[in-house]
C-alpha cells in the first residue's frame, strides 16, 4: 500500500496512521497547528534515533531561534535535551543556551 502512495502529503498520513504512543500524540499535535507542518524528512528526524548524542549535544549549544516562533524553538531545545541521557547537561547550561538562541 505504502508504495502506490506518489504525493508526499499522503506518505506522511499513510505513516501518521501507523504511529502509536507517544509518536501519535505528537504528529497529530503538531498537524493541528498546521496541516502542512512537516515532510517526511522531518518526520523521519524526529523519531530515529540519533546518529550520537555528541550530534544532539552540539546541535543543542549551536541551536537559535531565527525565523521560528518560541513554541518551535522550545520544542526543537527539549528534543535535542532529551537526547543526551549518557551525561545530561546542567540546568544552567539549558537555561543560558535557550535564553542566547
Amino acid at each position: 500500500m505504502a508504495r502506490r502512495l506518489i504525493d508526499p502529503l499522503a506518505k506522511v498520513t499513510f505513516a501518521m496512521s501507523c504511529l502509536g504512543g507517544r509518536a501519535r500524540s505528537w504528529v497529530y499535535g503538531h498537524r493541528l497547528m498546521d496541516p502542512s507542518c512537516f515532510s517526511t524528512e522531518e518526520l523521519k528526524l524526529a523519531f530515529e534515533p540519533p546518529q550520537k548524542e555528541f550530534r544532539s549535544r552540539a546541535e543543542f549549544l549551536d541551536l537559535q531561534q531565527g525565523k521560528h516562533d518560541v513554541h518551535a524553538y522550545a520544542q526543537r531545545d527539549r528534543f535535542l535535551v532529551a537526547n543526551v541521557v549518557t551525561d545530561p547537561m546542567d540546568e544552567a547550561t539549558k537555561v543560558v543556551t535557550f535564553l542566547k538562541g
